[in-house]
């Protein structure tokens, strides 16, 4: 988390991976899944970090409670292969139906974000 963004906006781990983010921004931040699937409104200060492992694969839309405009989503793919492809979760993020965005400016921003990625983090 750095500037009111996830960065990287799109994390690639295989299930049972550990995934992290730290807060490097001096604001709290808080890592939800859509529709509360995982993780929860606990704020994680400046410097901090929140870890969780996916269990299962697929493609898991978060976002920041106390920053509606901060969106992202962890792939978790088999350990044998196969799995998500990553164009899943980029029109997930693109088409703006992470887990219900209010309004154009979660979804531009989104958008915007999506644009700067190079083609090997698509």
């Amino acid at each position: 988390m750095r500037s009111n963004c996830f960065e990287p906006t799109v994390i690639h781990a295989q299930v049972g991976q550990l995934v992290r983010w730290t807060n490097r921004d001096p604001v709290d931040h808080m890592v939800t899944g859509a529709r509360r699937a995982f993780g929860d409104y606990t704020s994680v200060r400046s410097g901090g970090v929140i870890d969780l492992r996916f269990a299962e694969p697929g493609v898991f839309p978060y976002f920041c409670a106390l920053h509606p405009s901060m969106a992202g989503a962890s792939i978790a793919r088999p350990r044998a292969g196969g799995g998500v492809p990553r164009t899943t979760a980029l029109a997930l993020l693109a088409g703006g139906a992470l887990f219900g965005l209010a309004g154009a400016w979660g979804g531009g921003l989104v958008r915007r974000r999506l644009a700067a990625l190079t083609p090997a983090e698509r």
